[in-house]
């Protein structure tokens, strides 16, 4: 999930789908690209709300490849409701997302196919 490079084509390979079947698992969640950038931005809260996670808001936004802070922060709040700064402020902190803890007993590496399991299922 953080690399940049990932894509649709990447996706397709690793469930070993059609492109339009990929499509249609993926149309639920807005498309490909939308899923791919919610898991990031998920991922991304859960380290702003993480008060053991001291890393510049950039840092967390450049680890889930937005390489831009504005980009991250209207995407963010496009998700949310609220800026990045809010969550890690504690200002925010009644969002309803909470991390997935089942996947946190899995490498960091090994996640990512999980989560392709779990759709494609």
């Amino acid at each position: 999930m953080f690399d940049p490079k990932l894509a649709t084509e990447t996706l397709r390979r690793e469930l070993g789908v059609s492109r339009s079947r990929l499509y249609r698992l993926f149309e639920p969640f807005g498309g490909v690209m939308h899923y791919i950038q919610h898991r990031r931005l998920l991922d991304a809260h859960s380290a702003l709300t993480d008060p053991n996670d001291q890393r510049r808001i950039i840092e967390i936004a450049e680890q889930h490849c937005f390489n831009d802070g504005t980009e991250f922060s209207r995407a963010f709040r496009r998700e949310f409701g609220c800026s990045p700064t809010d969550v890690r402020s504690g200002q925010k902190a009644d969002l309803p997302y909470k991390s997935a803890t089942d996947l946190k007993a899995y490498a960091l590496e090994e996640r990512f196919s999980v989560l392709l399991r779990r759709l494609h299922a």
